[in-house]
């Protein structure tokens, strides 16, 4: 009966040892899962903020485009209102100069207005571009934050045989015995 007891002893420690150790390898897959998910998605929101800044870019170029157009348009008004002959008594013939430097002053109003719209489309395209990219920095954290703890470096070893020799009353015996040492885990 004693010896069952043991053998049932021997197989419950094997079986704990086998469980924990599917545990953890189980915790150590999904981690890894976890991980690839995770780079994939800071591969995809980096790829996103590349072409988002690229996109900025280009906005801030139109922007700039825009706001030089402007300028030159600017110099030209000015440049007309000073040609702009002084209005006699009868201001009827000179309406048509003078309509057509408000007619530039408005363009230079849109001209102006649209260079404000883009850039403020490029800040825009910016920040989305940061927060994606300091989302995905979280996330990444997040996982390695989660990683499972490293493993003991005891392992445990159980070992089954017989032995043979002479028993405390002289005469010989023969018995199985059960071992349960730890290796050091060196890598």
């Amino acid at each position: 009966m004693r010896a069952f007891k043991l053998a049932a002893a021997a197989v419950a420690l094997v079986a704990a040892v086998a469980y924990a150790s599917s545990v953890y390898l189980r915790k150590q897959d999904e981690w890894n899962q976890r991980v690839a998910v995770e780079t994939a998605r800071a591969e995809a929101a980096l790829a996103l903020g590349d072409s988002l800044r690229d996109r900025a870019t280009e906005l801030e170029g139109l922007a700039t485009s825009l706001a030089f157009e402007a300028e030159k348009r600017d110099t030209v008004i000015v440049r007309m209102v000073e040609e702009l002959p002084a209005p006699p008594a009868d201001c009827e013939p000179f309406t048509a100069p003078r309509d057509s430097v408000i007619s530039q002053l408005g363009l230079q109003v849109e001209d102006y207005r649209e260079a404000f719209f883009k850039q403020r489309d490029a800040t825009a395209e910016l920040r989305r571009a940061e927060a994606l990219a300091r989302a995905s920095a979280d996330s990444l954290l997040a996982v390695l934050d989660d990683r499972p703890l490293p493993r003991s470096p005891l392992i445990p070893e159980i070992g089954v045989g017989a032995t043979a020799g002479i028993c405390t009353t002289g005469q010989p015996c023969v018995a199985v015995g059960l071992t349960l040492s730890w290796k050091v885990r060196l890598f």
